[in-house]
């Protein structure tokens, strides 16, 4: 992969409402009705008497091959699905950050897809995206690319020295997947909040193992 990625995918806002099958930020997910609806698996840090201690995870990003065929789909894969808990659930380096899952899968073997989707209890207003169609312009990437940027690929690690994290399975270097801001103004995907966060994942092992750098500015 080497020190940096060479370009990045910036995601730009589309008109249309988002559906199970556009590719889009927040908005509905292809799911299969089958398959239970991720719920985070941490304790929550209890802020407040009767804080659940779980939730639901909330859609981040859903991207179709054909949309952006700069992401490298390991084969019998088109569909890739970026979730998170809308909650400060894990500690990172002293701080609390939201927990995240990545899914890869055929979009056609999803034959009854859910319809109606669970609603997270409690979540951070800062955390939880606006929803809409979404597409990518692939651009020259440098070390110097503004990292609050939505980027598919690109720099990894949100500014300084780069960031490699390591998959906890197999030890080898994760990818930089999906950048997002809560302080970017030029496209303004969430509610303004001071936090940066980075998902990196795994192509090399089943499931699309990911973990995610999450910082507050």
């Amino acid at each position: 992969m080497g020190q940096y990625l060479d370009y990045q995918v910036r995601l730009m806002r589309q008109s249309g409402t988002p559906t199970i099958h556009t590719s889009h930020l927040g908005g509905p997910l292809l799911w299969p009705a089958a398959e239970p609806w991720p719920v985070c698996p941490d304790r929550q840090l209890p802020y407040y008497e009767g804080d659940p201690p779980n939730d639901y995870f909330i859609p981040l990003l859903q991207a179709f091959q054909h949309d952006f065929p700069d992401i490298p789909f390991p084969e019998g894969s088109d569909l890739l699905q970026v979730l998170w808990c809308p909650r400060y659930c894990r500690q990172r380096n002293g701080m609390p950050s939201p927990v995240v899952r990545c899914v890869l899968r055929a979009g056609a073997q999803v034959e009854f897809p859910l319809s109606e989707f669970p609603q997270a209890r409690m979540p951070i207003k800062g955390l939880v995206p606006e929803s809409c169609n979404v597409q990518g312009v692939r651009e020259a990437m440098t070390p110097f690319s503004d990292p609050r940027a939505r980027l598919l690929g690109g720099y990894a690690g949100m500014h300084g020295e780069p960031v490699f994290l390591r998959c906890s399975a197999c030890r080898t270097r994760l990818w930089p997947l999906l950048t997002v801001s809560g302080v970017d103004e030029e496209e303004q995907f969430f509610p303004l909040a001071p936090w940066l966060a980075q998902v990196q994942i795994c192509w090399r092992c089943p499931g699309a193992p990911s973990r995610l750098l999450y910082e507050t500015t």
